[in-house]
């Protein structure tokens, strides 16, 4: 029996060759998810501010990886996102790729060529139609259809709002439009009126900052030419989680020997700040479940020293 490995960027996998004359099957191996899907993990529990910013923050990255490798999602939608608590902290995975689409096959001479993945249109309109674009619903669109997708998601955990699956009679998050008792996709409300306002947040009596109603706004822009491409997504979610104004020098860690480690607040802040972002100019040395611990930890210090203090927005500014 002859095993081949193959690999491709982060993709790893193992093909095994037996006998010509031996029938062939195909098996796929994959990782068990425990904690199940992103649906059942947001409705089932109360989640505080840090773990919603990771998944925030693991969500974008996701996206940001498959667009940079010129693959579009195209199904984005929570019971394709399976969660796994192996490592100590929920690590989001995201599944179902039975709808994604190669934009773009390069050699490696190519590679070192940005290449837009926003220049290539689609036109099979495919996806669950509460998370769907309103472009892909006309049926020409591009990657930024995943953007418009992860936005529904994420407005919807963040305010856990629900609507009933019909063919399977059960809970399921997602943003809508109600008209009358009918929950609307918001997508194809926009594609029959491109200036619909959207109402963020969905209860008036959810308390979102400024930044993150902002975010969700670009997210699910009508038009696609002024919607969030992922990368820039992620710069926003980096602002909006960590601040845009932290202090620059390493030299100002000054901490007191005595057992209440008390220190001035302006030494506090900086030095926390300083932390922060060293720990987060590390996370490339690391595999994924050590950058998750680390990005967990960066959080949890944001939302810590924020506690009277003067700095970093803190995480609870989601609300």
């Amino acid at each position: 029996m002859e095993v081949v490995y193959t690999s491709n960027l982060d993709i790893t996998g193992e093909r095994i060759l037996g006998s010509a004359l031996e029938p062939c099957y195909l098996w796929f191996v994959l990782e068990f998810c425990e904690s199940g899907d992103l649906n059942n993990y947001v409705l089932s529990r109360q989640l505080d501010q840090v773990i919603y910013a990771s998944f925030l923050l693991q969500l974008t990255n996701a996206i940001v990886f498959l667009h940079k490798n010129h693959v579009v999602h195209r199904d984005l939608k929570p019971e394709n996102i399976l969660i796994t608590e192996k490592s100590g902290v929920p690590v989001l995975k995201v599944a179902d790729f039975g709808l994604s689409k190669v934009c773009a096959t390069l050699t490696k001479k190519e590679e070192k060529i940005n290449v837009n993945l926003n220049n290539f249109w689609l036109s099979s309109p495919c996806g669950s139609d509460f998370y769907m674009a309103p472009e892909v619903w006309e049926g020409k669109y591009t990657a930024k259809a995943d953007i418009f997708s992860l936005g529904i998601i994420i407005w919807a955990m963040l305010e856990r709002i629900t609507f009933l699956d019909a063919e399977r009679k059960r809970e399921v998050l997602g943003a809508y439009v109600l008209q009358g008792t009918e929950a609307r996709p918001i997508g194809k409300l926009m594609l029959e009126n491109p200036k619909l306002e959207l109402c963020i947040p969905h209860n008036p009596r959810t308390f979102m900052s400024q930044g993150v109603k902002q975010l969700l706004k670009d997210m699910l822009a009508s038009n696609q030419k002024h919607r969030l491409d992922a990368f820039q997504l992620l710069n926003r979610v980096n602002k909006v989680i960590y601040g845009t104004s932290w202090p620059a020098k390493m030299d100002c860690f000054t901490f007191s020997g005595d057992s209440d480690t008390s220190y001035e607040d302006d030494n506090k802040k900086h030095s926390l700040g300083c932390l922060c972002k060293w720990l987060h100019m590390q996370q490339d040395k690391y595999d994924l479940n050590q950058r998750l611990l680390i990005s967990t930890t960066i959080l949890e210090i944001v939302s810590v020293s924020n506690k009277g203090l003067e700095g970093p927005p803190p995480i609870g500014n989601l609300f």
